[in-house]
């Protein structure tokens, strides 16, 4: 059995060196990451504000979004009262047409008869 143990001792060597190696690695990553985890922080931080500034924009898209259905609607809604009020419009000018041609007519009518003119003529 002492011989078991002796033949342990290369392995126990070996075995002693590479966590060794394994324990310097390891406090040189950790130095190393430990130098960065500032930067990663920092970038951490600008990837959180980016996100925030997105959200932001598209806030602001879906108002403006809203802010310009609600005015087509209203563009809509006072295009159409206009056309009614054009075709109200036109319909008195026609009425106003009329009337015109038939005080032009009670005016000739009421022309005296010596003055020339007969009754009718328009002058």
């Amino acid at each position: 059995m002492i011989e078991d143990v002796e033949d342990l001792t290369p392995w126990q060597q070996m075995a002693h060196a590479r966590m060794t190696t394994l324990e310097i690695a390891r406090k040189t990553h950790t130095e190393k990451i430990s130098e960065h985890g500032g930067a990663l922080t920092a970038m951490d931080e600008d990837v959180k504000n980016a996100q925030a500034a997105f959200r932001a924009q598209l806030a602001v898209l879906n108002s403006i979004r809203t802010t310009q259905n609600e005015q087509h609607e209203e563009f809509v809604s006072l295009k159409k009262r206009v056309t009614a009020v054009e075709n109200r419009l036109t319909g008195v000018e026609v009425t106003l047409q009329k009337v015109h041609v038939g005080v032009d007519m009670l005016v000739d009518l009421l022309k005296p008869a010596d003055s020339g003119n007969e009754p009718g003529t328009g002058s």
